[in-house]
Formats: structure tokens, sequence, C-alpha cells
């Protein structure tokens, strides 16, 4: 049985500007007092609640900070029609599933960026005086990968709108210097996987990437997997950014992996990658899905049964040895579950009006469960017993 929940706020999109906002407000409020001229109790009482204060700034700071590795990254250049460089820009970056935005001006060289995004689309719009306000949807976020724009800027009137539809945003990532291969939630759901006596391990689909060799996946892909040709069990997995660190062996999901069903996308980098992974032969990064400002969800069961099952040629070949009606092996495999995810309500129960908190475009939620039946068994055809004289 697994379950997974995830809570997501909108403001992620920048967290460094959060931590920075953070910081000062915390130190705004612990150290404008003074605690040399109180008396020994308040001295006491002020240590403790800025003790409480700092376990807290700790900690928010903490959780702004993780699940990088899980991100991608939007980085480009605002020009001109003559293609100079157009500084001063005002550029807004927004997930059109979430509703979430964040805003940065270009700086002298015409640059911005927007680092540690979740996955996912986004639409980009850029406005500076005297040029036509600029947009572009349909901008695919990967993980591990830094999408590169280039912002043309037409002159007229700010009221007037150019909108780029239908351009994609070429897959050749020249911001890092990893090498791998990213697989898409729709990949994820048309790929076929295996069913071999346990729950569908997410790792399935790595032996079939570029650079990958290994036995055919079964119920523990895991331990088989040469990345690059490294040795098995030498690679690293991470969820939303946070290594499953297995001490006996390294890359070892096959007791705590997500369901499929909770997996946005996932990228493994082959060899190049930065130095904040290391220790590893191979990168695995997967990233679970969010929720959006709409509610989804899904119900599911994969069955397989002995009576849907063909024969095996050993199973047959005994029947026909000993003039017998073949027989199956008794076997039955459930795997069930759910997901569901949206933004995060709260109604308020007794009175008529807006709701108590409506999470939409700010805070969303997203869960899955699922859980695993096996009860498999065989026939053995060498069964002897004591003759009954015996």
């Amino acid at each position: 049985m697994q379950l997974f929940y995830v809570i997501e706020f909108g403001y992620l999109l920048q967290p460094q500007r959060i931590r920075k906002t953070l910081a000062f407000q915390y130190y705004r409020a612990n150290f404008k007092h003074s605690f040399y001229d109180l008396d020994a109790t308040k001295k006491e009482k002020n240590m403790k609640l800025f003790t409480a204060r700092s376990l807290v700034a700790i900690l928010l700071l903490a959780v702004t900070a993780l699940g990088q590795s899980d991100r991608g990254a939007i980085t480009g250049l605002v020009v001109d029609q003559q293609n100079q460089i157009v500084t001063g820009t005002t550029v807004t970056l927004t997930n059109t599933a979430t509703g979430a935005s964040a805003e940065i001006t270009t700086d002298e060289s015409g640059n911005f960026s927007f680092p540690a995004l979740v996955v996912g689309s986004y639409q980009v719009a850029a406005e500076r005086t005297g040029f036509k306000k600029f947009t572009q949807s349909g901008i695919q976020v990967e993980v591990g990968r830094t999408s590169a724009l280039t912002l043309t800027l037409s002159p007229g009137d700010v009221s007037e709108t150019v909108t780029v539809t239908g351009e994609t945003v070429a897959t050749l990532d020249t911001e890092t210097s990893d090498t791998g291969t990213s697989v898409s939630r729709r990949q994820i759901l048309d790929l076929p996987v295996p069913l071999t006596g346990s729950m569908r391990n997410p790792l399935n689909f790595v032996i079939l990437t570029p650079g990958v060799s290994g036995s055919i996946p079964t119920a523990n892909p895991d331990l088989r997997l040469n990345i690059s040709g490294a040795p098995t069990a030498s690679a690293e997995v991470y969820v939303d950014g946070i290594p499953t660190a297995d001490t006996g062996s390294s890359g070892n999901i096959s007791s705590n992996h997500p369901a499929l069903e909770a997996v946005g996308e996932f990228k493994i980098s082959n060899n190049s990658y930065s130095a904040e992974y290391g220790l590893a032969t191979g990168i695995i990064s997967f990233t679970l899905r969010s929720g959006t400002n709409d509610f989804h969800g899904n119900v599911f069961e994969f069955h397989q049964n002995d009576k849907l099952n063909a024969f095996d040629y050993v199973t047959k070949a005994v029947a026909a040895s000993t003039n017998r009606e073949a027989e199956k092996a008794p076997l039955k495999q459930n795997e069930y579950g759910f997901t569901l995810g949206g933004p995060v309500y709260l109604p308020r129960f007794g009175e008529s009006g807006r709701a108590l908190y409506s999470g939409r475009d700010r805070t969303f939620f997203f869960t899955s469960y699922s859980g695993f039946k096996f009860r498999p068994s065989a026939n053995n055809f060498a069964l002897t017993t004591f003759p009954n004289r015996f």
C-alpha cells in the first residue's frame, strides 16, 4: 500500500525572492528587541521566543529550498526587430494550469531568468513602453532542463499585443551540461508496463532510454540497471528533489517507489550532470503531479487472472505426456487505487457567502493511493506421496 500527498503553493515559482522576503521579515521581527535591559525572567522568555522563531524561520527557508532537482528553468533575451537588446522590460511568466505567476525586469543586458519552475506549460508576456505587448504560450518546462527564449518586441502602443502561438521551444538544452532523456506524462501513460508479480515500477521506463542496459524489467528492475556502462546499483533516484537513498544498494526503490499515476514526468541524466548531485554514476529524477485550478482525479484497477492467461508450454507438454487435461495454476494479481488533485478549498459551514478559504491560483493539493495484492501458485508435476500401505 502506498499513499502520497503533496501540497503546493503558487509562490514557489520564485523561491529565491520568497527566501529573501522571509529572511528580511524574520530578522526585522527578532532583532528589533534588546535583551540587555530586561530582567532575568524576561530574558528567559525572550530567549525561548527567539529560539521558537528561529526554528520556524529555518523550516520555512528549508521548505523553499527543497525540491530544486525536480524543477526546470526558463531564461531568455528581449530584443527589438533590429536585434538590439531592450532593457527594463517587464517579463511575466504564468503557469497555465495553476494560474501562479512571477514577474521580473530584464537587466542591462536584456536578459531574464526564472529558475526552479514546476514542470508544466507556461505563458510568457513582455511589456515595455514604446513597444507592443508580446505574449507566447505553450512553453513546456521539463525536469532538469533550461529552456532558452528570445522575445522580439515590435514598435507600437503598449495596448497592442503580438501573440505567438504554435511555436515550440527548441528541445536542445544549451544552458546545462548534462546529457539524458526526459519522459513526459503522455509517454508514461502510453508505454506498456509488464505485470510481474509486483507493483508497477516507474523504473521500468528507464531501461527504454538510450545509454541504459540491463535485464528485462521484472518485479525489481532497480538492481540490474547499467547507466552509461557503470556497474549496477550505482545510480541515485530523486523524488521531487529528495534523494531516496538506500544504504545497502544505491538506486533501489523497489519498496518505496511512487505509483505510476502519481508521476508527472521524469528525467534520467546519463553523465555530465551538475555538482548538486554527485555520489552516483546516473541520476533518475521523478517529479510528482500537482493539483491545478480544476479538480481532476481517476480510479484505476489492473487485474491479472489465470482465467485470462494462456497455457504455458510446460503445462501443455506435461499434460500431453501424462494423458491428462491441462490445468492452469491459480493466479490472482490486483493493483488498484485513485488520484485526486485540485485547489485547496475550505467551505464556510452554517453561513451563506464566500468560502472560508479558496486556493485558486495560490494553494493546491494532490494525493494518490495505490494498493496491491498478489496470490500466486504453481503446478508441481514432480510431486510424489507415500503409498497408502505405508
